[in-house]
């Protein structure tokens, strides 16, 4: 019938009152005889850009198929992604067939720099699932990718935080992620993060540099100051672990020079030479009647070796030359 009627001098790239084509109409309907026969007749194959994976029901072989006939998997039409990033957000079996396919991913990343948003918005990856598409990408193109920006939809990142999963942003840090960038001026990963209490997501950001306060400017020029205790502001316990609670964990003293200029604190510095008392230890430590000197000796030597490594309150003194050191 079909054929008879392209014979007739049927149009077979007219569009319905719906803007459906004939194309789409046998797609739906899952008949590839017709739509073989539709496309040796001078269907247009660029109306395939407008079925998603969903179309072919997520059967793989239908898709290799239309592919085969001539549909362009590249194309995407406004507001959706092509064919390609429909099928990896489609599933797992979608996404392999498209990541061991013999396709353009040059041209897929060039064309569709919001692919990551778009597959991050409509499927829940694995960290070694978005390895391997981030992989296939040109390395030029990864951290385009990355810190893409689409004006409806999460950027990567925020997908990512909205889901508080840490290694699947350490994987986004990992090929480029901007962590001072800000999202529609709505603030950086980390004061997203915050306003949403992902907390595993924001000690991450924070642990790689992410800053905790700073100056922008708004749409219309004004000074903006963005803080984590502004956006934290309903989860005290994520405020408490980035304004204190991180100190201890890191293990380490943070203050400044004790005489000197004055110079920014920062979680590390270096190796700093002084000497310090510390509660518990010589005169402090006097010798049991039953213990020898060796033993006490032993004694001391395990106690400061249970000291390394901890945050302890210490008082300077003088520096002496021979001074033990921990």
């Amino acid at each position: 019938m079909v054929l008879s009627l392209l014979r007739a001098g049927a149009n077979p790239n007219l569009l319905c009152a719906h803007g459906s084509s004939a194309l789409e109409r046998s797609l739906a309907h899952g008949d590839l005889q017709v739509t073989r026969c539709l496309l040796e007749n001078g269907a247009s194959p660029v109306t395939f850009y407008n079925i998603p994976f969903e179309a072919v029901h997520g059967d793989v072989d239908v898709l290799r198929q239309l592919i085969e006939l001539g549909a362009d998997p590249y194309e995407a039409s406004p507001g959706t992604g092509s064919t390609l990033t429909s099928a990896i957000s489609g599933g797992a079996e979608g996404m392999s067939f498209v990541l061991n396919g013999n396709f353009d991913f040059y041209r897929l990343a060039e064309q569709e720099p919001l692919l990551l948003s778009e597959i991050l918005a409509n499927r829940n990856l694995s960290p070694m699932e978005l390895k391997a598409i981030i992989k296939r990408m040109p390395r030029k193109y990864r951290a385009r990718l990355v810190n893409s920006e689409p004006e409806e939809k999460y950027t990567p990142a925020c997908s990512v935080i909205l889901d508080d999963d840490p290694k699947l942003l350490q994987v986004l840090l990992d090929v480029g992620l901007d962590i001072e960038r800000e999202w529609h001026g709505k603030g950086t990963p980390l004061m997203f993060a915050a306003s949403i209490g992902a907390f595993k997501c924001f000690k991450l950001l924070v642990r790689h540099g992410a800053r905790l306060a700073y100056l922008t400017t708004g749409r219309r020029g004004e000074v903006i100051a963005r803080s984590v205790t502004e956006a934290a502001k309903l989860y005290p316990r994520l405020l408490q672990w980035a304004l204190i609670d991180r100190h201890y964990e890191t293990k380490c003293l943070t203050q400044a020079a004790h005489n000197g200029p004055f110079v920014p604190i920062k979680p590390w510095s270096g190796r700093r030479k002084a000497a310090y008392k510390v509660s518990g230890c010589g005169d402090e430590i006097p010798e049991l009647p039953t213990e020898s000197t060796m033993d006490l000796l032993t004694r001391v030597a395990r106690m400061k070796r249970g000291m390394r490594g901890r945050v302890l309150p210490v008082l300077l003194c003088d520096f002496v030359p021979g001074f033990a050191q921990f």
